[in-house]
């Protein structure tokens, strides 16, 4: 009888726990309406990266749906992009966020492609990366570099958002990054091993985190093991100075393109002689970050290319 008895309370016991798990489930649904993940290039094509925050899966294709649905293919080096062969022609690498990336465009239609028949004497390689911030990029091409070893590097700033991610341990809600920070050696990388962003955990766990209790849970242990929030000086400026250092002590020369006017920064490459162009165009969406499209990407293209020719760097040395 004592047995049976038992049962019976682990039977109550369990039934309780499932009906109080459902009554949870159905109350942060209707409450909570933040929990709701959103599925973007960043967690369904990119993983986790210590030092990074985060980097694309190499040879992953994946259609994301946005202002359109597109798709997006990475090489085996982890780029949206054909496959980087190194051959012997003088290279050029183009590095920065989504607007590098292709975001809401499919990638035959990007600049660096538009480039690709205008600079047929150049091997151009994409490598942006969606989120990143100056300071991500300034690591990654100092990760990078010696593969492809360029004659030329252009870097595209947004100063809409760049400015905040520089300034910042943490974007777009979830996800954690690196930062840098001034020292009398120069700029040190600070916040890494970066903690893992509650976006990945959802995306290494998919099926789970159709509920909205293991995203609140999943989200509550990131808050109570995570490192605070740092108030981070903008160190932009410094960023551009350390990396046209950098790509000069390597061989090759920086050029920056605007994403739109930005009188500070305008004035700062022009006191430290760094080559820019301003791509503002009127080619863009009017949704998800106004990126560019198609017939914008031909116009940056035709800007950038431009600005190359223009310094005399477009013939082969």
């Amino acid at each position: 009888m004592a047995s049976m008895k038992n049962s019976k309370n682990i039977v109550l016991l369990a039934v309780s726990l499932l009906l109080g798990l459902v009554a949870a489930e159905v109350l942060l649904r209707t409450f909570s309406t933040g929990l709701a993940t959103i599925w973007d290039e960043k967690n369904l094509s990119y993983r986790y990266d210590a030092t990074l925050g985060w980097f694309p899966v190499e040879n992953r294709t994946t259609n994301i749906s946005t202002t359109r649905t597109y798709a997006a293919k990475n090489n085996s080096r982890g780029f949206r992009d054909i496959e980087h062969l190194v051959d012997n022609k003088p290279r050029i690498i183009c590095i920065g966020d989504s607007f590098v990336w292709g975001f809401d465009v499919e990638q035959h239609e990007r600049f660096t492609e538009r480039l690709r028949d205008r600079m047929p004497d150049y091997s151009i390689y994409n490598l942006g990366v969606s989120g990143y911030g100056t300071d991500q990029e300034y690591i990654l091409l100092k990760q990078q570099i010696e593969f492809y070893r360029p004659k030329i590097v252009v870097l595209v700033i947004v100063p809409g958002n760049d400015l905040e991610d520089n300034s910042a341990d943490m974007r777009y809600g979830l996800y954690y990054k690196p930062y840098l920070v001034e020292s009398p050696a120069g700029l040190q990388i600070r916040g890494v091993p970066v903690p893992v962003s509650p976006s990945y955990t959802f995306a290494k766990y998919k099926l789970l985190s159709h509920s909205y209790l293991f995203r609140m849970l999943v989200i509550a242990y990131h808050e109570i093991t995570a490192m605070p929030a740092v108030a981070i000086a903008d160190p932009t400026f410094l960023i551009l100075s350390e990396m046209d250092h950098f790509t000069k002590s390597k061989g090759a020369k920086l050029f920056v393109g605007l994403q739109q006017r930005h009188q500070e920064i305008e004035r700062f490459l022009t006191s430290a002689k760094i080559p820019f162009v301003d791509l503002t165009n009127p080619y863009t969406y009017s949704s998800w970050g106004n990126h560019w499209t198609p017939e914008g990407h031909t116009y940056v293209s035709e800007k950038i290319h431009k600005m190359l020719t223009g310094e005399d760097v477009s013939r082969k040395p």
